[in-house]
C-alpha cells in the first residue's frame, strides 16, 4: 500500500500537460481506451498496460489555430516497456516541441499516468479496466499558467469482443475558479472490418468528426486519419498518415512475409551463450574503454531466447529456412548439445539450412553445431578443424612455487580435484581416471551426434574425425564435411540466384503479442530460476555476459517471490555452477526444502534443469527436488567437501616481512596465515570436511527415490564427476534433457496440460526503475579484469585463476574443478 501511496504522489507532483488538438493523430478515440501511442494525447496512463516497445512517426496537414492557417506537423514519439513515453513534434509556426509521458499499474486492473511538455502543460490520467467488456477512464489537463482547464472522462463497452467498441466521452472546460464553462460529448465507434483492418469513429458537437483507419502488418503498420481540429470550425478538417512499430506482433490477415516466397531468417551465429537475459547497461552510464583491443568485446546471446526461436521458426509455414554466418561461439558442452538439437528439429520439420563462415576456422565444437546443415560453404582459406575431443585443465603449481606461495588444501578424497590446479602440476591418477570417463562419454556424444546430422555410419563418422583437422579446403569437401568454397560475394550470388527473401533474426518474436483483451484470462505461469556462477554467501553480480557469481541472498529471495507467487504453478532451477561455499549452498538448499515442503498453501514442484556443469555445490542445492533433467553432456556429481587456501607466509618471508606475537591459548592462532597449516589444523578441518561430507550424502539419498543406500553412495561420491548420461545410470539425476523437456516436466508436475499455452516468469528479476538508479548505478561500473588484456586462447587457459575470488574467504568449498577446456 505503501508503494501504491508513493506512486500517486509521484504521479500527481510531476504531472504537468494539456489537451491538444493532435489527440486523433495516432486513431485516439477515447480516455478510456488508450493504451497505445495515443496514450501521450488522451490518457497517459495507458501508458501503464504492457504494450512492449512501440514508436511512431507521422506527417498532419490542416488548419490547426484560430487563424486558419494552413500548415504541417511532423513527429516523432517512442515508449518504451518501463512505461515511459517521449514525443518529439514539429511544426511550421511553433517549431519544435516535447512531450514526456508515464504511465504505471498501482492495483489489479487500475493504471495511472502523467505528461508533462515544453509550454507547461500537464495531465493527470486515471485507467480502469473493469473487465473485458468494460472499461473507464478520467484525465485532467491543466498549465502552470492556469490558461486552461479540462476534465475529460469516459466509458467504453465491449459488447461481444475486441473487435467491436463503442462508449462515450465528455469533456468539461473550467475558467479559472474551477467553474463550468463549456463541455463537449463525444461519441465513438471503433470496429474491425478484418483481421489488420481497424475503422474508428468519433462524433462531436455538430459536425466534428475524427476518421481513422489503421491497417497493421504484424508488427508494423500505418494508420491514416481525417478530423475536425477546431471544434468551432467543423467546415475545415485535417489529415495524416502516421507509420509505427510495435514489438508485440498483433493478429492479422496482411503480413509482408505471406506476400512473398523463398523465405529464409538470416541468423548472425557467434557472440556467448548465457543462462540470463543479458543485463542491459543503464543508458546514462557512460563507460570509457581504456582498452579498444579488449577480447571481452562479445555479444551474449540467451540460450531460452535462441531455442525459442528456433521452435518459432518451426512453426511458420511461410519460413522456408535459415542462413546462419557462422562467427565464433562461446559455451559449454551442455548449451552446445540444446542448440544442437534445436537445428536438429529445424532440419527434421523440413526446413532448409544454409551456411556460411569467413572466419580463419571452423573449430571442433562449432562444426558440431551446425553439421546437420543442408548446404555449408566457406572461404577458400576457411579451414574444419573437425579432429575429436581434448580436454585441457590447466595447473598453477609451477607459478605458486616461483612466487613462494603455498597451497593448502584438505579434501574427502583425491577424486575431489577441485584443489589439483593449485597442488599438481599434472593430472593426478584419480583425475586421469575419473575424466578418462568423462571424455570417452563427450567422445561417445559427439559420434553420436555427428552421425545423426550427416547420415553417416558410426565407422565412417570416426574414420573423418580420426583424419582431422582439415586445413586444405578440398579435403574438406572429399570428406563431406562442406559443400563448396565461395567468396562473400559469391555467397551473395547465390542467394540471389535462390531468390530468397532474408527475414531478419530479430523479427522472430515467439510469445510476444499484442494482447487486445482488457482483463485476459490468467494463463498458468512457471518460473525460471537461474542459479549461475560460483555459489557465495551475498548478491549474485548479472553483467551483459551473464553472471560468474551466484550470491546466496539473490537466489534464495527469487525462490520465496515465486514460493509466494499464487500464479506460479511451477519452478525450474536453471543450474549452471560448479559449487562454492557450503554456508552459501545450505543456505539456498533451505529454501529449496521449504518450497518442497510448504504446508502454508505454497507448495509447488521444483524441477532441476542442468545446464553445462551442476556440480558439487551445484548438485546440492538441488538434490531434493521433485525432478532433476540434464543433458547428456552435463557435468553434474562432485558430491564431496574441500578446502581450499593460499598461504603467504612464505612470501611474505622471503620479501622481509616477519611475524611475532602472543597468544592467550594454544589454538589463538588457529589457522593464522602467519605459518602452514599444521598437522593438528589439518585433522580438525578434516573433521568438519568428513562431517559436512556425511550431510551431502543424506541429503542426496532423502532427495532421490533410487539411491537408498547412504554407505554404497561412496562408489559414485567422493568427489567424482559424471556427464548427464553416467548421472541417469547411476541414479543421481531422473530424466536426460535440457530445458525445453525441463518445462514439459514442469507442465506434467503442476498438471498443466502440455498442450497449454504459459507464462515464464523469470529470476532473479531486474531491479526496477528508480530515478536515483540514475545518479548512482553502481551495479553499472565496468570491471576490468586480467584476462581483458589477453588474447582469447591464452585468457582461457588462464581461467582456473577465476577460481580465486571464490576461495578468498577461506571457507569450506563444495567445488569442482573450476574449469575444464573441451576442444
Amino acid at each position: 500500500m505503501k508503494k501504491i501511496i508513493l506512486n500517486l504522489i509521484l504521479i500527481m507532483n510531476l504531472s504537468l500537460f494539456g489537451l491538444n488538438d493532435y489527440s486523433n493523430i495516432w486513431g485516439g478515440l477515447s480516455v478510456s481506451l488508450s493504451d497505445d501511442l495515443d496514450a501521450m494525447y488522451l490518457n497517459p496512463a495507458g501508458f501503464g498496460v504492457d504494450r512492449g516497445k512501440q514508436s511512431g512517426f507521422n506527417i498532419q496537414q490542416g488548419n490547426f489555430n484560430s487563424n486558419h492557417t494552413n500548415y504541417h506537423i511532423f513527429s516523432s514519439i517512442y515508449r518504451w516497456e518501463s512505461g515511459f513515453g517521449f514525443e518529439s513534434r514539429y511544426d511550421e509556426i511553433n517549431k519544435y516541441h516535447w512531450s514526456l509521458g508515464y504511465g504505471t499499474k498501482i492495483l489489479d486492473k487500475l493504471y495511472s499516468g502523467f505528461t508533462i511538455n515544453k509550454s507547461d502543460d500537464y495531465s493527470f490520467g486515471m485507467l480502469y479496466r473493469y473487465s473485458n467488456n468494460l472499461s473507464t477512464g478520467f484525465t485532467l489537463f491543466s498549465n502552470n499558467k492556469n490558461t486552461f482547464r479540462k476534465i475529460r472522462y469516459g466509458l467504453a463497452i465491449r459488447p461481444y469482443s475486441p473487435k467491436f467498441t463503442l462508449g462515450f466521452d465528455k469533456l468539461i472546460n473550467y475558467n479559472d475558479d474551477w467553474k463550468k464553462d463549456n463541455s463537449t460529448d463525444y461519441y465513438f465507434i471503433n470496429f474491425d472490418i478484418a483481421k489488420g483492418f481497424n475503422i474508428g469513429i468519433n462524433k462531436y458537437e455538430g459536425k466534428n468528426y475524427s476518421l481513422s483507419l489503421s491497417i497493421n502488418l504484424g508488427n508494423k503498420g500505418v494508420v491514416i486519419n481525417n478530423y475536425s481540429p477546431n471544434q468551432s470550425t467543423s467546415s475545415i478538417t485535417a489529415n495524416g498518415i502516421g507509420f509505427f512499430n510495435y514489438s508485440q506482433k498483433q493478429k492479422s490477415d496482411i503480413n509482408l512475409i505471406n506476400l512473398k516466397i523463398n523465405n529464409y531468417v538470416e541468423l548472425d551465429l557467434q557472440g556467448i551463450f548465457i543462462e540470463e537475459k543479458p543485463v542491459k547497461k543503464s543508458a546514462l552510464n557512460f563507460e570509457i574503454n581504456l582498452l579498444p583491443f579488449r577480447n571481452n568485446n562479445l555479444k551474449a546471446i540467451q540460450l531460452r531466447d535462441f531455442i525459442e526461436k528456433i521452435d518459432e521458426i518451426i512453426k511458420k509455414d511461410n519460413i522456408n529456412g535459415l542462413i546462419i554466418n557462422l562467427g565464433r561461439v562461446q559455451a559449454g558442452f551442455g548449451k552446445r548439445k540444446e542448440i544442437f538439437k534445436s537445428l536438429m528439429r529445424l532440419k527434421e520439420s523440413g526446413k532448409e539450412i544454409i551456411v556460411f563462415c569467413e572466419k580463419n576456422d571452423i573449430s571442433n565444437m562449432d562444426y558440431y553445431i551446425i553439421s546437420m546443415a543442408d548446404y555449408i560453404y566457406t572461404t577458400p582459406n576457411t579451414s574444419v578443424d573437425l579432429k575429436g575431443i581434448n580436454m585441457e585443465m590447466t595447473f598453477l603449481r609451477g607459478l605458486l612455487d616461483t612466487v613462494s606461495i603455498v597451497p593448502e588444501v584438505v579434501r574427502i578424497s583425491p577424486y575431489k580435484t577441485a584443489g589439483d590446479p593449485l597442488i599438481n602440476e599434472k593430472m593426478s591418477k584419480e583425475m586421469e581416471e575419473n575424466y578418462g570417463q568423462l571424455m570417452n562419454d563427450f567422445y561417445s556424444i559427439l559420434t553420436n551426434d555427428l552421425s545423426k546430422s550427416k547420415n553417416w555410419s558410426k565407422e565412417k563418422t570416426i574414420k573423418i574425425i580420426e583424419n582431422g583437422p582439415y586445413y586444405s579446403n578440398k579435403e574438406a569437401i572429399n570428406a563431406g564435411l562442406i559443400n563448396k568454397s565461395l567468396y562473400p560475394d559469391q555467397f551473395d550470388e547465390l542467394i540471389n540466384l535462390k531468390k530468397i527473401n532474408k527475414i531478419k533474426w530479430s523479427e522472430i518474436q515467439p510469445n510476444n503479442y499484442y494482447i487486445e483483451e482488457w482483463t485476459p484470462e490468467d494463463t498458468p505461469k512457471i518460473a525460471i530460476i537461474y542459479a549461475v556462477g560460483g555459489i557465495v554467501s551475498g548478491d549474485s553480480n548479472p553483467s551483459p555476459l551473464g553472471s560468474s557469481i551466484m550470491g546466496d541472498k539473490t537466489i534464495r529471495r527469487a525462490i520465496i517471490e515465486a514460493r509466494e507467487d499464487k500464479n506460479i504453478k511451477a519452478i525450474i532451477l536453471r543450474i549452471d555452477s560448479g559449487g562454492g561455499s557450503v554456508l552459501a549452498s545450505d543456505m539456498i538448499w533451505r529454501e529449496i526444502n521449504r518450497t518442497i515442503n510448504d504446508t502454508s498453501g505454497n507448495k509447488k514442484p521444483i524441477i532441476v534443469s542442468m545446464s553445462d556443469v551442476a556440480a558439487s555445490g551445484g548438485y546440492y542445492i538441488g538434490c531434493e527436488a521433485d525432478k532433476i533433467l540434464a543433458e547428456s553432456s552435463s557435468i553434474t556429481g562432485s558430491i564431496g567437501v574441500i578446502w581450499v587456501r593460499l598461504n603467504f607466509s612464505d612470501l611474505l618471508k622471503r620479501i622481509g616481512i616477519k611475524f611475532d606475537g602472543l597468544k592467550s591459548n594454544k589454538n589463538a592462532d588457529f589457522l593464522s596465515g602467519s605459518h602452514l597449516m599444521t598437522e593438528q589444523e589439518k585433522n580438525k578441518i578434516f573433521n568438519v570436511i568428513n562431517e559436512s561430507y556425511s550431510d551431502f550424502k543424506e541429503k542426496v539419498i532423502n532427495g532421490r527415490e533410487n539411491l537408498n543406500d547412504i554407505d554404497q553412495l561412496d562408489e559414485i561420491a567422493l568427489g567424482r564427476i559424471w556427464s548427464g548420461d553416467s548421472a541417469k545410470q547411476h541414479g543421481l539425476i531422473d530424466e536426460v534433457g535440457g530445458i525445453v523437456e525441463a518445462l514439459e516436466s514442469a507442465k506434467e508436475l503442476a498438471n498443466i496440460s502440455l498442450t497449454s499455452d504459459i507464462n515464464i516468469e523469470e529470476f532473479p528479476k531486474s531491479e526496477p526503475f528508480s530515478f536515483l538508479k540514475l545518479f548512482n548505478d553502481e551495479k553499472s561500473v565496468s570491471i576490468l579484469k586480467f584476462d581483458d588484456f589477453l588474447p582469447i586462447d591464452l585468457a582461457t587457459k588462464l581461467s582456473t585463476l577465476n577460481l580465486l575470488p571464490v576461495l578468498i574467504d577461506n571457507e569450506l568449498q563444495l567445488l569442482m574443478p573450476y574449469q575444464i577446456i573441451i576442444n
